[in-house]
């Protein structure tokens, strides 16, 4: 037993050097129940990367639809994003560069008048904008707010609290279904404050009422006079082909048309279709990884 002693404690010392150490991972923070002004109130967490150093700055991504994006247990549906999933294993991965997330919930009853763009909403026929405002945005449109919202309060608050760049470059939107709608039309009212946005499964048809093409109809003319500079931002866009996503291949078709008219290029432009793809968290959090690297991938 003593000769076997000194050759257990060397197999348990080698052993304990052998086993790896957990990977790092970042974490996620309840900032408060907002109130924006002429908007209802909403949480906002941010979630700062592995190894978080305020020695150094970090890239923004502003999210929508912030209770659906880490915690299934919490969520209408029993899904999440996986944001935080995603985000750990493409850092640790060297795929792309830490950066913080700032995830907005949505406005619950009011998500879809925060989320459809108002100078959309404005453009349209009178007595069709009369009836959607009364049967789907709660007689009011606020996206205008919702936007304002975000650069003039939550922005400077991000950039007074945490260790981020100051780079416009260096700050993002990105959303879903009517996310996606607002991401965009957020670059398009103030690109000099935004890098680029993400757009899934983006619902061109504005509601889930009408579907006779005269809400996308307005918002391909107000994007065909009010599209950002390619050279200064990064647009990203996909859609599957199941369920609601079925209904997207014709409208994304001109939105690709009109950002082609613009001078936008592969680098800074990317629609990708994923086949089999439902319109929900499930199949958002599957390709995740896909806009945070066309937005955050290293050079």
């Amino acid at each position: 037993m003593r000769r076997l002693l000194p050759l257990l404690i060397l197999f348990v010392i080698i052993a304990c050097e052998s086993t790896p150490e957990p990977p790092a991972t970042g974490k996620l923070e309840l900032i408060g129940n907002w109130s924006p002004e002429r908007l209802s109130r909403r949480d906002v967490w941010v979630w700062t990367p592995p190894n978080y150093d305020t020695a150094q700055t970090y890239p923004v991504i502003i999210m929508h639809d912030g209770q659906m994006l880490f915690d299934s247990t919490s969520t209408w549906n029993g899904q999440e994003w996986q944001v935080d999933e995603t985000m750990n294993r493409l850092i640790a991965d060297g795929e792309i560069r830490p950066a913080i997330i700032v995830a907005v919930a949505n406005g619950d009853k009011y998500r879809r008048t925060d989320y459809l763009p108002t100078k959309v909403v404005d453009a349209l026929p009178e007595a069709f904008r009369d009836t959607l405002l009364e049967v789907e945005l709660e007689n009011r449109s606020r996206a205008d707010d919702y936007v304002r919202f975000m650069i003039s309060e939550l922005k400077p608050f991000i950039q007074g609290n945490y260790s981020v760049s100051e780079q416009p470059s260096d700050y993002f939107v990105m959303g879903s279904s009517m996310g996606g709608l607002i991401s965009l039309y957020t670059v398009t009212q103030f690109p000099e404050h935004f890098g680029g946005a993400a757009c899934m499964s983006t619902h061109w048809p504005g509601s889930l009422v009408f579907n006779d093409g005269v809400i996308p109809e307005a918002m391909f003319e107000y994007l065909s006079g009010h599209m950002p500079n390619p050279n200064a931002c990064k647009l990203y866009f996909d859609h599957g082909t199941v369920g609601l996503d079925s209904l997207y291949r014709p409208y994304q078709a001109k939105m690709d048309s009109i950002a082609l008219a613009y001078g936008y290029t592969g680098n800074q432009y990317r629609t990708i279709v994923f086949d089999g793809a439902e319109h929900s968290e499930r199949a958002w959090a599957a390709r995740l990884h896909a806009p945070l690297k066309f937005l955050l991938g290293k050079p």
